[in-house]
């Protein structure tokens, strides 16, 4: 068994998109209204607090940030850097991408009671259920960006080499209940004997999200919005159709092994 044709997964992937479009639609909503709302409200309060501190008849905006720094004594600039308001709101919007990450993955994977049937989860199971994955989502994604960077300050090729061969981490964690280091393992596992292969159909579905966001923004206002509530499901879908045919390729080697 080899892995799936980059055709079938896209249209695979657009399938889970389309069958669970509801739910996930629900979650990224709530993820981009609260993330777009506290980015504003944290930009607001760095612009006052730059306001306040910028000499008499000066006008601060974000085109001439740089310059204003530039002329402030350090204490100030500290001052700005650590203005409360926007780390409360850097804070907050990291919260909610953990508990975006962890629903949409809830919202477009099989419940595990059954998944031959594709049964999806319940809106509120996916909302409250995302709540619990936060803290483990964390540890993943703090891992996962660690090893990444240090693969990427030696050399570009093992950052390259580690990204894929642990990009299945936080999906593992979600959907078969993995702790936040066994996924880790778990992910090495499946991709071993398939990392050229994996490497070429996630750069697809890179350079396909890429693309469309870049077209989807030149629509004013509504593109980028639009770009947020699709691609990111997208992408988790084709993940998950990669994660199931590396599970049956692993399934079916144990078989004709045994």
């Amino acid at each position: 068994m080899s892995l799936i044709k980059i055709g079938e997964l896209f249209s695979r992937s657009i399938a889970i998109v389309i069958s669970r479009i509801v739910p996930v639609g629900i979650v990224r909503a709530i993820h981009v209204a609260i993330a777009m709302g506290v980015s504003a409200w944290g930009t607001r309060g760095l612009m006052n607090a730059l306001k306040d501190a910028t000499p008499e008849g000066t006008v601060a905006n974000p085109q001439n940030i740089q310059e204003i720094l530039g002329a402030l004594p350090q204490e100030q600039v500290m001052d700005l850097v650590f203005a409360p308001q926007m780390w409360i709101a850097v804070v907050v919007n990291i919260i909610i991408f953990l508990w975006a990450q962890g629903a949409a993955y809830l919202a477009l994977y099989p419940h595990p009671k059954n998944p031959g049937a594709g049964e999806p989860r319940a809106l509120p199971g996916i909302l409250l259920g995302a709540v619990g994955l936060m803290f483990p989502l964390i540890i993943v994604n703090i891992c996962y960006a660690a090893l990444t960077m240090v693969g990427l300050a030696l050399l570009l090729v093992p950052g390259v080499w580690l990204a894929v061969k642990y990009s299945f981490a936080p999906l593992l964690l979600v959907t078969e209940g993995q702790s936040a280091f066994a996924s880790f393992s778990r992910s090495s596992e499946l991709v071993s004997g398939s990392w050229m292969g994996l490497f070429g159909r996630l750069l697809v579905c890179g350079v396909v999200a890429i693309v469309g966001n870049m077209l989807l923004s030149f629509i004013p206002v509504v593109g980028p919005i639009a770009a947020q509530l699709l691609f990111p499901p997208f992408v988790m879908a084709w993940q998950i159709v990669l994660f199931e045919n590396l599970k049956e390729m692993k399934g079916s080697s144990v078989e004709t092994a045994a």
